[in-house]
């Protein structure tokens, strides 16, 4: 029986969380979404790569070091499903506070939150 992959759980919750919030200021009409599909591309090899760099860049020793990787996952996974244009927009900053602070007060998330963190930093070369 395949193990469950908690990164992967975490991905389908932020996934529900970006489907709810679709509604708000920085939701995207689907022509709109079609459009900038050339631009992903483009960006998501550039976005890997310092996603990439910012995790190898935290110190496995540090505390918290886990909570800063799995937040550079989280913005990850946001600009790549809004765009990443949005890494300039201090809103997009606060937007990711709110998913964070929300997944930590799920006692039920903490573990694979933690183990996504731990994962991270294990994967230093991605």
């Amino acid at each position: 029986m395949p193990s469950i992959d908690p990164t992967g759980q975490l991905v389908a919750i932020i996934r529900q969380q970006v489907a709810s919030a679709r509604s708000g200021p920085l939701g995207r009409p689907l022509a709109e979404k079609n459009s900038r599909a050339e631009r992903a591309k483009n960006g998501e090899r550039q976005l890997s790569e310092l996603i990439a760099q910012r995790v190898r860049s935290i110190d496995p020793d540090e505390p918290n070091s886990g909570r800063k990787a799995f937040r550079v996952f989280l913005e990850s996974v946001l600009l790549k499903e809004f765009g990443i244009e949005l890494i300039n927009d201090p809103a997009f900053y606060r937007l990711i506070d709110e998913v964070q602070c929300s997944m930590e007060s799920e006692a039920s998330l903490i573990p694979r939150i933690e183990e996504a963190g731990r994962l991270l930093l294990s994967e230093k070369s991605f």
